[in-house]
């Protein structure tokens, strides 16, 4: 059976899951298109329902909604939707993860941002991101930017830095602040390997009292500019990390 009205209570529901407050209480995100449909169910997972278009009504999930074109437009978040919008449960990462980085976001707030570090720290073999105060990781914008990353890397959320850099330093050998001071080290001669990384907010950067409850600061030797994107200061601080960890 079609849906076709805009009205349906599900349809609604659907189209609350915009919300963080409605994600949140039932411990759902959604992602939309085949290729992040595709990227989760690698992951093992399967989503707990699923509004699709006709070409679409075979996929798996625990419940499947063939919905009309008109009634997908109203809950997708997608300028040129493929007509898959699967809504999923928030990863439960259980059991021991390997010892690796972490990196450690304090107060970022661009989901585009957010997505592509999780994006990035899959790629390079981050264990887990631990959040202060950030923008939700399960936002659209977020998902979409992270290609699937939510699905790989755990993220743990904390509304004190010292607290999170508590809960790191159980994690990892050292906490390194991305901070502009006089005592700070050019990253290759930082050991990054086996470290928890904290990247600031994309205005303010870290906060007085992450830098004094970092072990050390390190710096992106830079030409012709002060600071880096936070998306990309993460990039290459994670991408050192790998490599020092192969050596």
């Amino acid at each position: 059976m079609i849906i076709t009205s805009r009205k349906n209570p599900t349809i609604q529901w659907a189209y609350s899951l915009r919300d963080k407050k409605a994600r949140d209480t039932e411990g759902v995100f959604f992602t939309e298109g085949k290729k992040l449909y595709d990227e989760g169910i690698m992951s093992g997972r399967v989503p707990v329902t699923a509004f699709v278009l006709k070409e679409y009504c075979n996929i798996k999930a625990g419940e499947v909604y063939e919905v009309s074109p008109e009634v997908y437009d109203k809950i997708t978040d997608e300028k040129s939707p493929e007509g898959i919008f699967a809504v999923w449960k928030k990863p439960d990462f259980i059991g021991e993860r390997k010892k690796s980085s972490v990196i450690l976001l304090e107060e970022l707030q661009d989901p585009g941002n957010m997505g592509t570090i999780l994006r990035t720290a899959a790629a390079f073999g981050v264990r887990e991101a631990v959040l202060v105060n950030c923008v939700d990781p399960y936002s659209p914008k977020a998902v979409r930017s992270s290609m699937g990353a939510v699905f790989k890397i755990p993220t743990t959320h904390f509304d004190s830095i010292d607290k999170a850099v508590e809960y790191s330093r159980k994690i990892t050998d050292s906490v390194i602040a991305t901070a502009l001071h006089t005592d700070s080290n050019d990253i290759s001669l930082t050991d990054t390997a086996y470290a928890t990384i904290m990247i600031g907010n994309e205005g303010k950067g870290l906060s007085d009292r992450a830098v004094s409850l970092a072990d050390s600061k390190a710096i992106i030797p830079m030409e012709n500019t002060e600071s880096l994107n936070a998306s990309v200061a993460a990039t290459i601080f994670m991408y050192d990390s790998m490599t020092k960890r192969k050596i």
